[in-house]
């Protein structure tokens, strides 16, 4: 199979970016994609807006010293004269970096002549005295890519939509996932250890174990309990009459409960009757020491769609203070923020003790989610909106279901931000892992699967320092 003659532009970049920043992780080497070159790199010591398609300042695989690469896609074989262009257009902008020798690699979906090269006549005339080293990595290369990368290949290919997607699938194995899972798991521990921008981004599942209903849980709590108080009769006729979702179910608790009072505490009882001591084994007791671990980072921060203070707590346990938003009003300080977008409803003893401003808070309901997600001005859009495109993402016990949030995601995307999430594969098999993660993938997230949930914290504890 010619995989590279299968790619089309996207795809060929996204592709060679997808490879070249595993193999640099894997060597734990800086890769920089499309940025201005440093000023430090810089002869001039000024940060110039000259770009190249890749930088690895530090070396490449086994290439020693700076390396640059350079992304040539062509739909025909690739002619002299073009590539030679290519290669003398390379060469002139390394005039403006400090490196006595670097590397120059061309990277392309043909074949070329192994007659190209830059001749001392073009270094005479550019007065450049830096040691340039050229090499070129064609279709031959870009084949073995996809060979070894089945699965990145798949994900830029858009799910199998051509016959050579088809046939890279066929081949894709379960240790294929195991190490494209592994692969993503380096790469946002270097994204922990070395970018201001990291942030987490919480969901259902983190606050399971610690105590609190799932949603489906709660919604059960609800609805039993406006049965045993002769509310409503067949819980189970009635959602399916009035459209049977999540959000609307907890809208007809909400407007069947006698006192508003009653709704809320039923919702504090749903999250904290069940709250378990502090517990190292829980997935919340290591997202609390990774972030001890990032405290000190100018840019991280915290967005939970929980009403729970799990969260805080844990925090505590270990020395770290948190500032909890949720709302316009809350103010932010030195201290971690922490998010709640979707309301916040801290432990109290007595449903008397519930502040207005935290039942305020809460969307829970059809109404809530509609009046929140129609104004797009809100604070918590606002802050999703500012976390998807300033900060690198890892997504844990979210679903990725909410269509909200993959309206945001969609909207962000184009930023070109990569987000990581930790999933569940539920006991898909691999070509339905192929197409989840194809999904995932046009929407910016790259997935790492764990069998079950069980399997989370361990992964979190290979992401602490």
């Amino acid at each position: 199979m010619d995989a590279a003659k299968a790619l089309n532009r996207n795809s060929f970049l996204a592709f060679s970016a997808l490879v070249l920043q595993q193999i640099a992780l894997r060597h734990n080497q800086d890769i920089y994609f499309n940025s201005p070159i440093p000023a430090d790199l810089c002869a001039t010591k000024q940060t110039v807006n000259a770009q190249f398609d890749a930088i690895a300042p530090n070396g490449f695989d086994n290439i020693k010293g700076p390396v640059i690469f350079e992304f040539k896609y062509t739909q025909k074989s690739i002619s002299h004269d073009t590539l030679q262009s290519t290669i003398n257009s390379v060469y002139k902008k390394t005039m403006q970096l400090t490196f006595l020798e670097l590397t120059v690699v061309l990277v392309t979906n043909s074949s070329y002549s192994s007659t190209i090269s830059v001749g001392e006549d073009s270094c005479k005339k550019t007065s450049h005295k830096n040691c340039v080293d050229f090499k070129i990595w064609d279709r031959n290369t870009i084949n073995r890519w996809a060979a070894q990368y089945p699965i990145d290949y798949s994900n830029v290919q858009n799910a199998g939509a051509n016959s050579a997607a088809i046939e890279s699938e066929q081949n894709i194995t379960e240790a294929d996932f195991y190490a494209k899972s592994q692969s993503n798991l380096e790469a946002i521990k270097r994204v922990i250890e070395c970018d201001d921008n990291f942030a987490f981004v919480l969901g259902a599942g983190v606050s399971i174990n610690p105590g609190a209903k799932s949603w489906d849980q709660l919604l059960e709590y609800f609805t039993d309990e406006l049965k045993k108080k002769n509310i409503i009769n067949d819980d189970g006729r009635l959602k399916k009459k009035i459209g049977g979702s999540s959000i609307i179910t907890a809208q007809l608790c909400k407007e069947l409960y006698p006192k508003e009072q009653d709704y809320y505490w039923a919702i504090h009882q749903g999250l904290y009757e069940g709250r378990k001591a502090i517990n190292q084994d829980f997935a919340l007791y290591h997202i609390a020491e990774i972030s001890k671990q990032c405290v000190s980072k100018a840019h991280f921060r915290i967005i939970t769609y929980n009403y729970d203070n799990y969260l805080e707590s844990y925090m505590k346990d270990i020395g770290i203070t948190a500032n909890s938003l949720f709302d316009s009003h809350s103010g932010i300080n030195d201290q971690l923020s922490v998010y709640h977008v979707h309301g916040y409803l801290p432990e109290v003893k007595f449903k008397t003790h519930i502040r207005a401003e935290h039942q305020k808070s809460i969307y829970l309901t059809e109404e809530d989610y509609n009046s929140l997600y129609n104004n797009p001005y809100s604070w918590q859009i606002s802050s999703q909106l500012s976390f998807f495109r300033e900060n690198t993402c890892l997504f844990v016990g979210c679903s990725l279901a909410d269509p909200n949030i993959r309206r945001l995601l969609e909207m962000t995307g184009k930023e070109g931000r990569i987000h990581y999430a930790i999933l569940t594969r539920d006991n898909m098999n691999t070509k339905d892992l192929i197409t989840a993660s194809n999904h995932f993938h046009r929407m910016g997230i790259e997935v790492i699967w764990v069998n079950n949930y069980a399997e989370i914290t361990p992964k979190l504890c290979y992401l602490q320092n």
